[in-house]
């Protein structure tokens, strides 16, 4: 029976330190999932969930890896489940998502109000990160990274017309202006240029749409 803060399974308490070893099910001795950190679970499920039923409430929570045959992290987050994770388990919240041997893996999510697309390599947003909304349907934003780094976004409206694109997004050496730097173009309604600049701004290159001063 699981228990709060107990290691379950793959991981063993070992001279105060969580250390992984192989499932006694698994006879090759590889690692295959983990969870740790687990505590009783306060929180139901969200009501956007299609796989759960919204607001059902599991017993315990985690912090849950899966591994590769090649001993590689595959993916990281937060789990709910009631007696035993590897049987069923339901991912809350935004799962990190590794890569094996270099290659690009996509990876899907949802937020409050939008349905989020993205490719992984080397565990590095790499690639485009598409926000689709929910209701109404529509491109909300695009995002382009280049190992892990923000370098352009695009921004749409509800008719999936483009208003705004920063691209060549690099730190501001500079003394004035923001942290960062940007070639900008706004658009009118009916898609023709209205401004096209250089803008600087502060951050935070987390995903969300930027915000210029």
């Amino acid at each position: 029976m699981i228990q709060p803060n107990q290691i379950c399974l793959i991981v063993k308490l070992y001279n105060n330190r969580p250390e992984l070893l192989p499932d006694s099910n698994d006879y090759t001795g590889q690692i295959q999932f983990a969870v740790k950190d687990i505590a009783p679970n306060n929180t139901p499920v969200p009501e956007n969930s299609k796989r759960y039923c919204p607001g059902a409430l599991f017993e315990f929570r985690g912090n849950c890896s899966g591994f590769y045959e090649s001993g590689h992290k595959q993916e990281s987050g937060v789990c709910f489940f009631d007696e035993d994770p590897i049987i069923d388990y339901y991912e809350y919240g935004e799962w990190k998502k590794y890569d094996d041997f270099g290659k690009s893996i996509p990876n899907k999510y949802e937020t409050e109000n939008s349905v989020v697309f993205e490719t992984f390599t080397e565990g590095q947003l790499n690639g485009t990160q598409v926000f689709m909304g929910k209701e109404p349907k529509y491109v909300q934003r695009i995002n382009y990274y280049e190992m892990g780094a923000l370098k352009a976004q695009i921004i749409f409206d509800n008719d999936n017309q483009i208003t705004k694109i920063a691209y060549e997004i690099t730190p501001n050496d500079a003394s004035a202006g923001g942290r960062y730097k940007c070639k900008f173009i706004s658009y009118n309604t009916n898609g023709t240029k209205a401004k096209s600049c250089t803008m600087f701004f502060d951050g935070p290159l987390d995903g969300s749409e930027i915000l210029f001063p």
